[in-house]
């Protein structure tokens, strides 16, 4: 169902590829989150030793 040969061919969003897509967009915005909060962290302990 939704799946065609040519977005087979493609790799593209056929039936086959649709939870592997989703699940790729999923780790893309749990990495952008991790990132983030490396810098937040980073930001907070700046200002940590800067108010020592």
């Amino acid at each position: 169902r939704g799946w065609t040969p040519r977005c087979g061919v493609k790799g593209g969003r056929g039936h086959v590829f649709g939870p592997a897509t989703q699940l790729y967009k999923a780790s893309e915005v749990f990495l952008f989150l991790l990132y983030a909060g490396h810098i937040y962290i980073y930001i907070y302990i700046y200002i940590y030793i800067n108010n020592k």
